[in-house]
């Protein structure tokens, strides 16, 4: 696993590779915190979740991951409410 990382960083370019294993790792713990599964990423999807993932990445990827899974669906929740 570390080698594929390593050959996108080359590739993508160190920030590119870091936000994109970054956004699959947090997907993943949301997915499994909220028993989810597939429909983890349809949820943050319609929701906004993905967004605030994109645009906070770099805050986001050096808090606690319970915290951040919870902000994230703090956000999706939000987000539900207003439509």
């Amino acid at each position: 696993m570390e080698e594929i990382f390593e050959q996108a960083q080359r590739i993508l370019g160190k920030e590119v590779a870091q936000r994109t294993a970054y956004t699959s790792f947090i997907i993943n713990e949301f997915a499994e915190t909220y028993k989810m599964g597939a429909n983890g990423y349809r949820y943050l999807k319609a929701h906004g979740g993905l967004d605030y993932i994109h645009d906070n990445w770099w805050a986001l990827h050096i808090d606690n991951q319970r915290h951040v899974v919870r902000e994230i669906f703090d956000f999706c929740e939000e987000n539900c409410e207003k439509a």
